[in-house]
């Protein structure tokens, strides 16, 4: 399915707008993505389907979560950081619960780690704390399996990560971003 138009910095996009038909079946897939004379290719399994509503889904290093119509958000894949945020360190290949998060409205991930905006505007970040990706402050421990609030965020509009950092939109125009900042 080819969907003109251009775009820099992430996207998300409903799984269905990549199918022409209306079920996805289980499987592995192939995502194309072309913009001139560059390409990447992303392959990606489909190994249970979520009974609700995806509204958004968003990869990492090694883990995928869908922010869920309600709210709530889903993780799978590797969790050996706490990148699922259920509060374990155990992989799983079938999607588990965000635990404590019912109210999102964006899901993003990094690597090893994932951040979802919550109603009313504070972001809770879970997973890999190295650099400061989880933006808890210099003395939290490095890592977390449970969603922790950002320092300092309060009504942000949007929420996007990179690989070792999260930024946020906030309210007014204004961005904050925190994580490694080795390339500025």
């Amino acid at each position: 399915v080819t969907r003109p138009g251009s775009f820099s910095g992430t996207r998300s996009m409903a799984v269905a707008k990549l199918f022409t038909r209306k079920n996805v079946a289980l499987g592995r897939y192939r995502l194309e993505l072309n913009a001139g004379a560059r390409s990447s290719t992303i392959y990606f399994d489909v190994v249970k389907a979520v009974k609700t509503t995806t509204v958004r889904v968003s990869a990492g290093d090694a883990h995928s979560c869908a922010l869920i119509s309600g709210g709530k958000v889903k993780c799978w894949g590797d969790n050996h950081l706490g990148e699922l945020g259920n509060g374990g360190k155990v992989d799983s290949t079938a999607p588990v619960a965000a635990k404590g998060i019912t109210n999102a409205k964006v899901v993003t991930t990094g690597t090893f780690t994932t951040c979802a905006l919550i109603s009313g505007g504070k972001i809770k970040c879970w997973g890999d704390n190295s650099h400061g990706k989880l933006g808890a402050g210099p003395n939290y421990p490095s890592m977390s399996s449970l969603p922790i609030s950002v320092s300092g965020i309060a009504h942000a509009v949007g929420v996007s990560s990179g690989a070792d950092h999260s930024c946020a939109l906030l309210a007014g125009g204004t961005v904050r971003c925190w994580g490694r900042n080795n390339s500025g």
